[in-house]
């Protein structure tokens, strides 16, 4: 009986192994789903209904308040126009100028881009121009962003150069190294530095060389000053913000910045008339500024895109 336990005991039991592969792959159960029933429980007809009326009432809101935005600006419209004439006369330029902004608003919410638009829309440019003009003259100001060699003072341009706008009687140009480019022909020395002030406004240019003088009454403000070692030129360079110019058309903005003077000034008068009917008939000068900031955009992103 021993002899038989001890050889029970030495049989070693090898481990069976679990045959999964006689196992069948568990199964996943799915909804049996019926598109049409579907449709048929999530459009029923109380719902469609709602969204029925939901829609004709957000459509006849949205209508309601366009009709009253058109009559609100069709109001507005007839107000100013009626009023700056006076406002003109009066020569309130701060008034005028927030009756500009209300008429040219009150126009585009019309849809009027003709040319009575165009010429209160370059009025509103003008005020405006004349309402942020610098007290201190355009040398003066760039003369505080040139170095003293004397003095050893490397230079700062004031905020007022960058943030105020500057009324020229001046001639316009073609740039020497660029046509596209415009060259404002204002000599300006300061000290021993020779400064040139550039303009790259695409609408400008055909304006200019169709001009039989070249002379023109504008306003602008400036963007960038830069040393003749940055801009590759033997002279200082000053750049024009192409977004801030504009042409004068109005004897009394004139006579407010001391571009014509008080009595009758015909060779004024009839540079002025040739400016207004330039602003009156472009379309393309009117948009300068919308054309401008897309092209802006797209070659921002090109060379994103190139990088």
């Amino acid at each position: 009986v021993e002899d038989s336990t001890e050889a029970k005991q030495s049989i070693e039991v090898a481990p069976q192994k679990k045959k999964w592969g006689a196992r069948p792959f568990p199964g996943i159960g799915l909804p049996d789903i019926d598109p049409s029933e579907v449709v048929r429980r999530a459009f029923t007809p109380l719902r469609l209904l709602m969204s029925g009326m939901l829609v004709a009432i957000t459509l006849t809101g949205v209508f309601i308040w366009r009709q009253q935005q058109q009559e609100t600006a069709r109001d507005t419209w007839h107000t100013t126009t009626d009023a700056i004439p006076e406002l003109l006369k009066a020569g309130n330029l701060q008034t005028l100028e927030e009756t500009l902004d209300d008429a040219v608003t009150a126009g585009r919410i019309l849809g009027q881009h003709d040319e009575n638009w165009r010429r209160l829309y370059n009025l509103l440019q003008e005020t405006r121009a004349v309402n942020q003009l610098a007290w201190s003259g355009l040398p003066a100001l760039v003369q505080e962003a040139l170095p003293d060699p004397a003095s050893g003072d490397p230079g700062h341009p004031p905020e007022e150069l960058f943030e105020k706008m500057f009324a020229v009687d001046g001639f316009l140009d073609p740039a020497p190294d660029d046509s596209s480019r415009t060259l404002i022909d204002l000599p300006l020395m300061t000290g021993d530095a020779t400064l040139r002030i550039t303009l790259e406004l695409p609408q400008l240019t055909e304006l200019r060389d169709k001009s039989e003088s070249g002379r023109f009454l504008f306003a602008f403000s400036v963007a960038d000053v830069r040393r003749p070692e940055e801009a590759a030129l033997e002279d200082w360079e000053i750049i024009v913000e192409p977004s801030s110019f504009v042409l004068f058309t109005s004897p009394m903005h004139c006579r407010s910045v001391g571009l014509m003077s008080e009595g009758q000034d015909s060779e004024i008068e009839a540079l002025l008339t040739r400016q207004r009917s330039i602003v009156e008939s472009s379309e393309e000068w009117a948009k300068r500024h919308e054309t401008n900031s897309r092209t802006k955009m797209v070659s921002v992103e090109t060379e994103g895109d190139s990088e």
